[in-house]
């Protein structure tokens, strides 16, 4: 599922952490929020608006 939803926004290199901290599933990522992506490490806000918007 990661790889069919970031690899085509760009952000694969988001993959593995997103896995490690339990984000395995659509239903789960449909939750995320900013607090989230900081646990995940992503902070590029470029990258956080596309991740925001794809869910």
């Amino acid at each position: 599922f990661l790889l069919d939803w970031l690899c085509p926004l760009g952000m694969h290199q988001y993959i593995d952490s997103f896995f490690d901290n339990g984000y395995d599933e659509m239903s789960v990522c449909r939750l995320i929020g900013e607090t989230d992506l900081d646990a995940i490490g992503v902070v590029d806000s470029s990258h956080r608006v596309k991740i925001l918007e794809s869910v």
